[in-house]
């Protein structure tokens, strides 16, 4: 019952969204229904707008590897492949090998070491017969 009466209890509030103060019961945060929405509209357009970004650096990525890939090109400057456009930060996969770090981008697989993108060549995917 003190729950209840809690809940009962009005205060003064600013909005969230648009700063306006108004008396409501405890933890109402918004003034109005359109002020809810908005503010979650732009609490998710936010978080989607990071993702595009981050989803778009890979899918460059990618470009840019296959392209170096059927141009039979293996290695590389690392200044050459941030001249291309390829963002080193974006990747699908990690693995620290013994002198050097291997990195992945979907089925593109390539070393790196502190100036020089190697070793660069697609992952063949063992098909489910090969499983068996």
């Amino acid at each position: 019952m003190k729950y209840v009466n809690y809940l009962m209890q009005e205060q003064e509030i600013t909005c969230l969204e648009c700063g306006t103060e108004f008396y409501g019961r405890v933890g109402k945060k918004f003034c109005s229904p359109t002020c809810k929405n908005s503010w979650h509209n732009r609490a998710r357009r936010d978080s989607s707008l990071i993702r595009r970004t981050v989803e778009s650096s890979i899918e460059r990525n990618y470009k840019i590897l296959t392209r170096l890939l059927k141009l039979g090109i293996h290695s590389m400057d690392k200044m050459e492949c941030s001249l291309l456009g390829y963002k080193f930060e974006c990747v699908t996969g990690y693995t620290r090998a013994v002198n050097h770090d291997v990195f992945s981008v979907f089925d593109i697989r390539y070393a790196l070491s502190s100036t020089r993108l190697f070793s660069l060549e697609r992952i063949t995917v063992p098909t489910e017969s090969e499983n068996y």
